[in-house]
């Protein structure tokens, strides 16, 4: 269903402002850049100029609907259009007028546009109450009430959805090669797999490339939009084997069908494609089969379900395209349908719909072309709350190719290589050699990436826990208080069929620990010279074990008594040999269970320490471990560690890679350190109240130089360490959230 009546208001629309004292003329000329703008699909340029005439009337409810309008269809910029919207939708007035020029209030299709913008940010509840809003005002018989109630139906689904995710994404950018600081669109394959093409959106229309494929690896794009002869036009596929090239034309009100052929090394000027497939409807999409002989396309003409429609035509025996035959109502909705695309095999139809009961806007689907089969929905991750279109499927949709706005992108939307597997339920156990009601803390990390994915919540009395993943190799780690870590690896083959995998994991009881009395820290910081220093021979040190503080009591010390080496004086080693660097280090830390970044500047890192001696070890004793450290603690002590990380289950890794070596009486320490990065959420020149951030704790706000108001989230010493929660933060609806330096003094 095409709904102008919201597009129209914004056409129609000339400044409704009553101006005091103000420059008219230059005013309504700045008005009629932006209109242009709008016209031209130049959102960004437009929503800036919007800003700037806001300043010379900044209670205008009708300025800031439109600023709220332009921002929320740019590529990168949606978030910032909803302090605008809501400013504007406490002034809607449904006696607003389209025409006065003394009219200051907003019109009603901003609560319309305030849902959108709460939907692409998935702050669903608000965009429900919102659409709710809107559709109050209008008569049940209007047709956007059906609109509206898609919408809500939408964001209710996706609530639910995000609860159940149905496949495990895995995004890659495709290289610098194609993605830039302008959005990067519409990405296609040639049949063939050896000609790749996509569109540029510049300052002044589109750019069309074309990359040849060599074993698998993208070449040097070349620009065709000369060849082409037009910069309006943008991709839409390639034939199978490369040589033709559809494209869509936005240069007038109407969208068409173009097509281009290869002659040579060369493109020729793009053709619009005759009657019956381009008539006075819109044409959005073009896709050809693999035989050159039936061509999908979508089309708004009459007789359709309504809206974009998905059609497909047959060659005729003249070279003729057949009459269109409509797909049906089994695919086509009274919402739109768009982007058609075939899988490789030609066994299924992929394609995006407003409709099917999705998640709030378009989704993505695929459907058995055998027929007789209801579209299915791709599911949560690939679908969001959000707009989804433009899916071009590779290898039959378990790779695909889409172009998105994503924290890790160059610039706006990115083109992305989405690898999509099942999701399993992964059915674990853990088996512990005695029966008690211990605490279990299970961590899933995926082995391609370190990251840790999952911290399922174990049974106590069974010791069951599940968690879905998709193909690739994982190890569970389990760890318990009154056992030894515990470990298993399992691995989910590609397109595994099955709905579940087993895994499970053995713990075995910890022996009785022996506590030696620890010498208690002097209060004197102890520096001491890099050096490397043999005890003598007749003296063997005892390692310093320490021992939890809640199995003090269970247990009865045993008192080992420390032997004194003999005083020797202490010469500096020669330069050959390379001196163990020694570095001041805090007290003890209790080890802790869970990684406990804060906003506070403070972060803690987690080491594994190895032993600790009372004099330094001599030069090799540690040959099988790479990346030792060692500190001296102030009560004498040197202290032998390897490794670095926030993540406690990482550290676990590393402790049972130790204890596989003969250390066993290696454990994990804690140390506290001053964080240099922070997530930035958003950054506008209004600031907005932190109230927005409702689903959030600790967001801070800073005011730069340049003007903007800044809102950031937690403090980590690394960006890497970062990265996970921006992964969580774009699932909130945060898309835009990154990970930046905190510069000194902020």
């Amino acid at each position: 269903m095409r709904f102008y009546r919201i597009a129209l208001i914004i056409a129609y629309l000339i400044l409704s402002l009553y101006v005091h004292g103000q420059n008219w003329n230059k005013i309504a000329m700045s008005e009629q850049d932006a209109m242009f703008l709008l016209s031209q699909r130049k959102y960004d340029k437009a929503a800036d100029l919007y800003l700037k005439i806001l300043k010379e009337a900044p209670q205008s409810g009708n300025l800031k609907s439109k600023v709220g309008y332009c921002l929320l269809h740019t590529d990168s910029r949606q978030l910032e259009s909803i302090p605008y919207l809501e400013s504007a939708a406490e002034l809607v007035s449904t006696k607003y007028s389209e025409t006065s020029i003394k009219e200051t209030n907003a019109p009603p299709e901003t609560y319309f546009l305030l849902g959108e913008a709460y939907r692409v940010s998935n702050k669903l509840k608000e965009a429900i109450a919102a659409y709710e809003k809107y559709k109050s005002i209008l008569k049940p018989s209007d047709e956007l009430v059906k609109l509206i109630d898609n919408r809500i139906a939408g964001c209710n689904s996706a609530l639910k959805r995000y609860k159940e995710p149905t496949a495990l994404v895995r995004y890659s950018g495709i290289g610098s090669k194609v993605n830039n600081d302008f959005s990067n669109i519409n990405p296609v394959f040639s049949g063939d797999g050896k000609t790749f093409a996509y569109t540029t959106q510049t300052r002044t229309g589109f750019d069309v490339y074309v990359v040849p494929v060599i074993n698998d690896t993208l070449g040097v794009p070349i620009k065709i939009t000369k060849q082409l002869g037009s910069d309006f036009l943008k991709t839409s596929s390639l034939s199978y084997d490369g040589k033709e090239l559809f494209l869509i034309s936005m240069e007038s009100e109407s969208a068409d069908i173009y097509y281009s052929e290869m002659k040579g090394v060369k493109w020729m000027s793009a053709k619009e494609m005759p009657s019956p497939i381009n008539g006075k409807s819109n044409e959005t999409h073009a896709f050809l089969s693999k035989n050159g002989l039936t061509l999908y396309f979508t089309s708004d003409r009459k007789g359709g379900s309504g809206g974009l429609d998905i059609y497909k035509s047959s060659m005729e025996e003249k070279g003729k395209w057949g009459k269109p035959v409509n797909l049906g109502s089994t695919i086509n909705t009274e919402f739109n349908e768009d982007a058609p695309f075939l899988s490789p095999d030609e066994s299924y139809l992929f394609f995006s719909s407003e409709g099917h009961n999705g998640m709030g806007g378009y989704d993505i689907y695929r459907t058995s072309l055998s027929g007789g089969q209801a579209p299915v929905n791709l599911g949560f991750p690939v679908n969001d709350a959000g707009d989804n279109r433009f899916f071009y499927p590779y290898n039959n949709g378990t790779v695909a190719y889409m172009s998105q706005f994503r924290p890790e992108g160059l610039g706006q939307n990115d083109i992305f290589r989405l690898q999509i597997s099942n999701l399993i339920t992964l059915n674990g156990l853990i088996v512990p050699d005695k029966v008690n009601s211990s605490l279990y803390s299970v961590a899933i990390v995926d082995q391609s990436t370190g990251d840790t994915i999952a911290h399922p919540i174990a049974d106590i009395a069974s010791g069951k826990f599940e968690y879905k993943v998709g193909e690739g190799n994982f190890t569970v780690f389990v760890r318990g208080a009154d056992y030894l870590p515990g470990k298993e690896m399992i691995s989910v083959p590609e397109n595994y069929d099955g709905s579940s995998m087993s895994v499970e994991v053995k713990l075995a009881s910890k022996p009785e620990p022996k506590i030696i009395e620890e010498v208690k820290p002097q209060p004197e910081v102890l520096i001491v010279e890099a050096a490397v220093v043999t005890p003598p021979a007749a003296v063997v040190e005892a390692p310093i074990v320490v021992v939890p503080e809640a199995n003090v009591a269970e247990v009865k010390k045993e008192i080992v008594k420390v032997v004194k080496p003999e005083k020797k004086r202490i010469t500096k080693p020669k330069p050959e040999p390379k001196p163990i660097v020694v570095k001041e280090e805090k007290p003890v830390t209790k080890f802790v269970a869970q990684s406990d970044s804060n906003a506070s500047g403070m972060i803690s890192i987690y080491s594994v320490q190895i032993m600790a001696l009372k004099t330094a070890a001599p030069a090799g004793t540690f040959n099988n471990v790479e990346g030792i450290e060692v500190t001296v603690s102030p009560d004498g002590y040197y202290r032998y560690s390897v490794g670095n990380t926030t993540e406690v289950n990482l550290a676990n890794v590393l402790l049972d890679k130790m204890h596989s070596i003969g250390y066993a009486d290696a454990f994990i320490r804690k140390s506290q350190i001053t964080s240099k990065y922070t997530i930035q959420l958003m950054a506008i020149k209004k600031m907005i109240d932190l109230s927005y951030f409702n689903n959030l704790s600790d967001v801070a706000v800073v005011k730069g130089a340049d003007g903007y108001f800044r809102y950031t989230l937690g403090s980590y010493s690394s960006s890497a360490a970062a990265a996970g929660e921006v992964k969580r933060l774009a699932q909130l609806g945060y898309k835009q959230a990154f990970v930046r330096l905190v510069p000194q003094g902020e």
